[in-house]
C-alpha cells in the first residue's frame, strides 16, 4: 500500500521506484543495506556505479526508505480514512480503494480507479500527510541517505568493483 501511495504522489521529476536501481553513497552503507541475509561481508561485492546517459535521481534524507515515517503514519491513516468515509457505502464504491492494496499498481491505474469526489477527499488527505517526496532531494547530496535512479531512454550504467 505504501509503495502505491508513493507512486500515486510521485512528482514528474522523481524516478519511479519500481523501475529504479538502488544504491548507497558509500561502500559501508551499501554493505549495511545488503539484504541477502548473510552477515559475512565477504559474501558481497561492493561496486562504484558509473552512469552513462540521463537519469532521474532521488536521494533520501534517511539511510533506507523502509525507515521513512510515512510507513507507520499512512498505514494507520488509510484504514481510518476508509472507515470514516466509506463504511456506509455499497461494496462497488468501497472496491475503488482496493487498488491501494494491490501489488505494483501504476499511478494511472490508481487515478482511474479513484476517480470520484469522495476519493478526492482521501487523496487530498494522503497528499497532506505523506512527506516522502518532500523529504527527498532530486540531486546528489552530501549525506548518507539511500539513492535510487531511473534510467532514461538510451542510458545505462556500469559497475566497477571496489577492492
Amino acid at each position: 500500500m505504501i509503495d502505491n501511495i508513493w507512486e500515486l504522489l510521485r512528482p514528474t521529476e522523481a524516478p519511479n521506484r519500481r523501475h529504479s536501481v538502488y544504491a548507497s553513497p558509500s561502500p559501508e552503507l551499501a554493505l549495511n543495506s545488503a539484504s541477502s541475509g548473510s552477515n559475512d561481508r565477504n559474501d558481497y561485492l561492493t561496486c562504484q556505479v558509473e552512469i552513462i546517459g540521463e537519469i532521474k535521481l532521488a536521494h533520501l534524507n534517511i539511510e533506507d526508505a523502509k525507515f521513512h515515517q510515512d510507513i507507520k503514519k499512512l498505514s494507520r491513516l488509510v484504514p481510518q480514512l476508509l472507515h470514516e468515509n466509506f463504511s456506509e457505502l455499497p461494496v462497488e464504491e468501497k472496491s475503488r480503494f482496493a487498488s491501494l492494496y494491490l501489488p505494483v499498481v501504476s499511478k494511472e491505474e490508481l487515478l482511474s480507479t479513484l476517480d470520484n469526489t469522495r476519493s478526492g477527499e482521501i487523496l487530498k488527505s494522503l497528499e497532506e500527510n505523506s512527506t516522502f517526496w518532500s523529504d527527498t532531494n532530486f540531486t546528489l547530496q552530501d549525506h548518507k541517505g539511500e539513492l535510487f535512479f531511473e534510467l532514461l531512454d538510451g542510458a545505462y550504467y556500469k559497475l566497477h568493483p571496489i577492492s
